[in-house]
């Protein structure tokens, strides 16, 4: 039995992927702090994503491949602090999804 080049292709980027322990995300993040929230971000330890600012009751939604196993890490600039938090979980074969809302100086995440 002869393969095609173009399967094996396929193969090898789903093993390489695999390897790379990528997972999708989909996190929504929603402003319910009392003012605008700048310089917000979310990293995997490896790659930051800058995300636009949030006036109050705002949202943002991160859909991406978040790498290793762990939580994410959310920051974000609130009345001239910076402040930083781990959120949603996640680890192989269990993308991180859910809510996290920005509460002044805190996070509160609800993960699915």
């Amino acid at each position: 039995m002869k393969s095609s080049p173009w399967a094996i292709g396929l193969v090898a980027l789903t093993m390489c992927l695999a390897g790379c322990d990528l997972y999708f995300s989909n996190l929504q993040i929603v402003n319910k702090a009392d003012s605008r929230v700048v310089g917000l971000t979310i990293s995997d330890g490896r790659k930051t994503w800058k995300l636009r600012d949030l006036d109050r009751g705002e949202r943002v939604t991160f859909s991406g491949h978040l790498s290793g196993e762990g939580g994410p890490n959310i920051s974000w600039t609130w009345r001239g602090r910076r402040f930083s938090e781990d959120g949603c979980y996640y680890t192989s074969g269990s993308p991180a999804k859910g809510t996290i809302t920005i509460a002044g100086e805190k996070l509160r995440y609800r993960c699915q």
